[in-house]
């Protein structure tokens, strides 16, 4: 009975085992359903094609890139992984400039990004460099300078400069005397002392002088040469008004007064300036110094400055600058002298040496003769004193005609103390330089501001300007004057004896 048993157990295990082995090879005996059959692996993605970059160069100067690919003059275009971001640098050669970028670029950084999400094309334009500076030539045609600021022109003698770029470049031209700008021409225009230019390229300026008319100047548009202000008997007001006048190139010629019978206390009052030059003037008043010495200091002082003495008023002492004199005047005091012979020998030797006779004055300290220089000048002055002609204006005339005719120009009536009681002389002066002629004419005294400007100009329209008021006695001194304006028409001249303004200083 166990035998059996066993047997039978074995058999089963041994069939169990059978069937597992059919199963595990997939034999067709089982009942047991089959497994679905395994998929082929997935192939991997594919990869974004590369993007063309392009540079283009204008000019001379490369570009490089990073990431490297890039560098143009050698290779200027490049594949570069879709998505990359591309930084180009461009590099100028020595002497140019990076001007722009162009294309998928802009701006004129030297650096710009791209991202190659597609082909790109970029250009880069490189200029030459502008020079660090550029070069100024002036030419002077006819007898003046012109000076620059900054410095560096002083033509004459030094007429080109270079500047760097960009500068502002002020010239200012000097009319020698007698001589007035007619106008500038290449980079400077118009008939203005001062012009100012940039200097952003290489620069050409002319300058032509040519004689004044008459010794003169170029007188306003409008024609005239004189015009009337208000009188104000005031320092501060005075200078002022001078120097509004000034900078229209108008210079105080003085005060008048003018009535049926005027007075030094009635009148009409006026401040009177006068133009005939092209220039302009500007003015300081000081306190006048009592005695000779501080006197002449303060009259050197304001020559070397450029500033001329121009009178001494109640309210200080004047003093006047042309723009256009470019000069320093010096002074000195002699003695003054009270007879005709030692009056002609100082003047003389004074005006050999340069020196024109201003004035006598007196001091806390002493009465001296003032004599003023203009350091620029070459004149040199003679003086001539002839008998005073009291008898008719028609006389005066004559006598300075005759002496104007050989250079000498009517120079005031001077009183000589040592000569007898009241020796007048008319006192008359010639620049020994020049061959230059004197003309005169007289008119009635004017009565009105009005009637003076009109008569003046009218004048002035022919050549002859205004030089004073003068009275004539017919007995000498005790008869009624006749006052009458006297005017002056040099030719050949210039300088001082010819100008309108403050003529006789």
């Amino acid at each position: 009975m166990t035998a059996s048993v066993r047997t039978h157990t074995l058999r089963i295990a041994l069939a169990l085992l059978a069937t597992s082995a059919l199963l595990a090879c997939g034999g067709s005996g089982s009942s047991a359903p089959a497994s679905p059959p395994t998929s082929p692996p997935a192939s991997p993605p594919t990869a974004p094609a590369p993007q063309t970059l392009t540079v283009a160069v204008t000019g001379i100067g490369s570009v490089g890139s990073q990431p490297a690919g890039i560098n143009c003059g050698s290779s200027c275009n490049a594949n570069f992984n879709a998505g990359t971001q591309v930084t180009l640098t461009a590099t100028p050669a020595a002497g140019q400039l990076f001007q722009a970028w162009g294309g998928a670029c802009s701006g004129s950084t030297s650096t710009c990004t791209v991202m190659m999400s597609e082909a790109r094309n970029v250009s880069a334009v490189f200029v030459p460099a502008p020079p660090a500076s550029f070069v100024l030539t002036v030419a002077v045609i006819g007898s003046g300078a012109v000076r620059s600021a900054p410095a560096g022109i002083d033509c004459g003698s030094d007429c080109t400069e270079p500047y760097a770029a960009n500068t502002p470049v002020q010239l200012t031209a000097t009319p020698a005397m007698g001589q007035i700008l007619q106008s500038w021409s290449g980079a400077c225009t118009g008939s203005q002392l001062t012009c100012t230019l940039t200097m952003n390229e290489a620069r050409s300026v002319t300058a032509t002088f040519v004689a004044s008319p008459g010794g003169g100047g170029t007188p306003p548009v409008s024609g005239a040469v004189f015009e009337a202000q208000a009188y104000g008997n005031d320092g501060a007001f005075l200078v002022q008004q001078a120097n509004a006048q000034g900078a229209r190139g108008f210079a105080f010629f003085g005060q008048m007064v003018f009535g049926a019978t005027p007075t030094p206390f009635s009148g009409e009052y006026a401040h009177i300036y006068a133009r005939d030059r092209n220039t302009s003037y500007t003015y300081e008043l000081l306190a006048t110094p009592t005695t000779s010495t501080a006197f002449a200091s303060q009259v050197a002082a304001q020559g070397a400055r450029g500033f001329l003495f121009s009178g001494i008023y109640t309210f200080g002492t004047l003093y006047m600058r042309d723009t256009a004199a470019d000069t320093t005047y010096s002074v000195e005091l002699r003695p003054a002298q009270g007879t005709v012979a030692g009056f002609l020998n100082q003047n003389n030797a004074q005006g050999a040496r340069g020196f024109w006779f201003v004035v006598d004055w007196l001091f806390s300290d002493t009465q001296a003769a003032i004599y003023l220089k203009d350091n620029r000048s070459s004149a040199r002055y003679e003086y001539a004193a002839l008998p005073e002609t009291p008898g008719s204006v028609a006389s005066f005339v004559s006598q300075a005609v005759a002496q104007g005719q050989t250079g000498f120009r009517f120079d005031g009536t001077w009183v000589f103390s040592g000569e007898g009681a009241r020796a007048f002389r008319n006192i008359y002066v010639r620049d020994t330089t020049q061959s230059s002629r004197f003309d005169y004419s007289a008119s009635a005294q004017a009565r009105t501001t009005a009637s003076f400007i009109s008569t003046a100009n009218a004048n002035a329209a022919s050549g002859y300007l205004f030089l004073s008021d003068i009275a004539f006695f017919p007995d000498g001194i005790t008869s009624p004057a006749v006052v009458s304006a006297i005017f002056v028409r040099p030719t050949n001249c210039s300088g001082r004896l010819c100008q309108v303004t403050h003529p006789f200083l």
